[in-house]
């Protein structure tokens, strides 16, 4: 019985009484109309274990009995949420539950929501990380990519030539 107290108390951060303990088992562990919480996978409970905790990644909605797992361009770096987080322009959620990382030098991303930043075009540049536009190449310089493109690290190598 206190066993049970305790974890209502830290799950759910309110008080259970003795009284309501058959209805925290009988009733979905104390939720409205027996439905699942939000952020929380109810998929033992008719087994009598509590509610866990969605994991970093994933989230659920009231009444979801599942945790689901964000979509590509969205995240959650915590546990028990009840939706993802969009990630925004200039940044890049290349895994979905860890923070959202700055596009790095040479790329950039114009849009929110993008697992990947993109390099920048051909005679464009960028100098510092998290970039939401390129910039056109000084007269005289040929902007290129030092590295391939992909979700990696990213170099850049600005060539003058001599202006005649």
């Amino acid at each position: 019985m206190k066993f049970t107290l305790i974890i209502q108390f830290i799950l759910f951060l309110r008080p259970i009484t003795p009284r309501d303990t058959t209805k925290f088992f009988k009733k979905g562990f104390g939720f409205s109309d027996g439905l699942c919480r939000a952020g929380f996978s109810c998929r033992n409970f008719k087994n009598s274990s509590p509610p866990a905790p969605c994991p970093p990644g994933t989230f659920s909605i009231l009444g979801q009995h599942d945790c689901k797992p964000c979509a590509p361009g969205y995240y959650t770096n915590h546990s028990a949420f009840e939706s993802c987080t969009a990630c925004l322009a200039d940044f890049m959620c290349p895994f979905a539950d860890q923070y959202l990382v700055a596009c790095p030098v040479g790329t950039c991303t114009y849009c929110t929501r993008q697992s990947c930043c993109s390099l920048c075009p051909a005679g464009t540049y960028t100098t510092h990380i998290a970039s939401i536009d390129c910039v056109k190449c000084p007269d005289g310089a040929s902007c290129r990519p030092v590295s391939p493109p992909s979700c990696g690290e990213f170099k850049l190598e600005i060539v003058f030539r001599s202006v005649q």
